[in-house]
Parts: structure tokens; C-alpha cells; sequence
């Protein structure tokens, strides 16, 4: 299922190899944080967020709560993480 084409916000956290960090003040330079505000019209279709700007090497995705304008629980589904972007959805269950 997919969400009814309501439109709905989700938060985006990117971030790479933390522990190689110079120094805590420098953790901020390697984090992008951010959020996306759309419609999920049907499952097939797949969301691409670029990331180029970072110079991220093996980066980690991690997705925020989808809000809560539906009726039905939805999350959110991340694939094809790469140094240049990725691809996401909001996924009805």
C-alpha cells in the first residue's frame, strides 16, 4: 500500500566514519541534516536526494518519522546508498 497522496514531511540525517573525526568541534562538517515534504503517489515510485556537495565516502542514511497527516502507519524505505546520493519512499503498512 502507499500513503493516500496526502502530503507528508520526513527528516533526513546523512552522516560518515564519525570516529575519524578530527576533532568534535569538526562533526558538523560531516553531517547534512535536513527534511523533504512530498506525496508518496504509488509504490513504484522512488524518491533520489543527491548528496554531492559532501564528498561523503560509505555514507549512513537515516530516516526521521513520516508525519502523521494519513490515517495508516507509514515508514520510510532507503535504498542505492552511494558516495552521490540515494533513493527513499514512504511505505504504508
Amino acid at each position: 500500500m502507499h500513503p493516500s497522496n496526502k502530503t507528508e514531511t520526513v527528516s533526513i540525517l546523512t552522516f560518515w566514519d564519525l570516529k575519524n573525526t578530527p576533532s568534535k568541534s569538526d562533526v558538523m562538517d560531516y553531517l547534512r541534516m535536513g527534511s523533504v515534504t512530498t506525496n508518496q503517489p504509488n509504490r513504484e515510485k522512488w524518491f533520489v536526494v543527491n548528496i554531492t556537495d559532501m564528498n561523503f565516502t560509505n555514507p549512513i542514511v537515516i530516516m526521521g518519522p513520516v508525519s502523521n497527516r494519513g490515517s495508516d502507519a507509514v515508514t520510510t524505505l532507503v535504498k542505492q546508498v552511494d558516495k552521490n546520493s540515494f533513493f527513499w519512499q514512504m511505505y504504508e503498512w
